[in-house]
């Protein structure tokens, strides 16, 4: 047995289906001078994994990773996009 909090660390995974809201007004990209506007809800998820680490009795330090998109949306010329993006968090859990 491990006297170390450390040794005690707990993966986990995480998981979220929902709406994203897609909103920007007159967003140009490089390169182009063509003025994008979008205002649509459209299907999102979420996808992570994680580690909680006790660091002393009631803290935890909390390590994740998280990918997030939303499905394919139709811009106004008629081009077919989408978000997502990665996360790396770090944080504290504080037990009250």
């Amino acid at each position: 047995m491990c006297p170390f909090y450390c040794c005690k660390s707990k993966p986990y995974l995480t998981a979220g289906l929902g709406a994203a809201r897609v909103n920007f007004d007159d967003l140009r990209l490089a390169g182009d001078n063509t003025r994008y506007s979008e205002h649509e809800t459209v299907f999102a998820y979420q996808v992570g994994v994680g580690v909680a680490a006790p660091i002393s009795p009631g803290v935890k330090l909390d390590a994740r990773y998280r990918h997030f998109a939303t499905a394919d949306f139709r811009l106004d010329d008629g081009f077919d996009t989408h978000f997502a993006s990665n996360s790396l968090l770090l944080g504290l859990r504080v037990s009250l």
